[in-house]
């Protein structure tokens, strides 16, 4: 109990301090680690320490491991939430180095799934893309590398397509304004298929826009 710093059992002290300690944790796990799946070790991560931990607290009983059962899928839950989080705040670069990082967004689909987390997931995806992509400093080919690149990431991240329509509209409309788009995308699918130091071959680029295009157009 003096470790975690708590001075009273309290409900209300013991999960502030959970929730700190998972936070705390999967930061340390996942932080920078866009190559690997951390989520296996996630969940084992935060459940096992601070279940002991409420063990210790609670002291015995049915009841008491009636309430540690509870607590476990609160944790599982609020282990789905904090990773989705730091998963998405990811986003941009685990675009950027996709597909080197499929591992990442498998964790991020995960997560996705088994919570409410579509809506803030979009909204923190296209802040990013916002500042780090969609202004006058980026040259227009690497916008479009990255478009492409979102498409594949977001592929596998929602087989339904409808979060890549919502993350993706930003970057189309910024292309739409920009005068030197067509002539880019031109010069793209006519590059030398077997120069790769410039991203996506021109067919490969053909055949994601071909394909994104179905759904909305550029």
């Amino acid at each position: 109990m003096d470790i975690l710093g708590l001075s009273a059992a309290s409900e209300e002290a013991y999960t502030q301090v959970i929730n700190r300690y998972v936070l705390q944790q999967l930061r340390s796990l996942a932080s920078g680690e866009l190559d690997s799946a951390v989520l296996p070790r996630a969940q084992r991560l935060v459940c096992a320490g601070p279940l002991e931990f409420l063990r210790l607290v609670l002291g015995g009983g049915q009841h008491v491991e009636l309430k540690v059962q509870e607590w476990q899928l609160r944790l599982t839950y609020l282990m789905l939430e904090t990773l989705g989080a730091l998963r998405s705040t990811d986003m941009f670069n685990i675009v950027i180095d996709y597909p080197e990082s499929a591992p990442a967004l498998q964790d991020l689909a995960m997560c996705l799934q088994h919570t409410n987390m579509a809506g803030q997931f979009a909204a923190t995806f296209k802040a990013a893309l916002q500042q780090r992509l969609l202004h006058a400093g980026a040259a227009t080919a690497d916008i479009i590398h990255t478009y492409v690149s979102t498409i594949r990431a977001m592929k596998q991240l929602d087989t339904s397509g409808l979060l890549l329509d919502v993350v993706s509209e930003p970057i189309r409309a910024y292309l739409r304004s920009r005068a030197d788009t067509i002539r880019c995308i031109v010069s793209m699918l006519t590059e030398d298929p077997t120069d790769a130091t410039n991203g996506a071959s021109g067919s490969s680029l053909l055949e994601e826009l071909q394909e994104q295009q179905q759904q909305q157009g550029l």
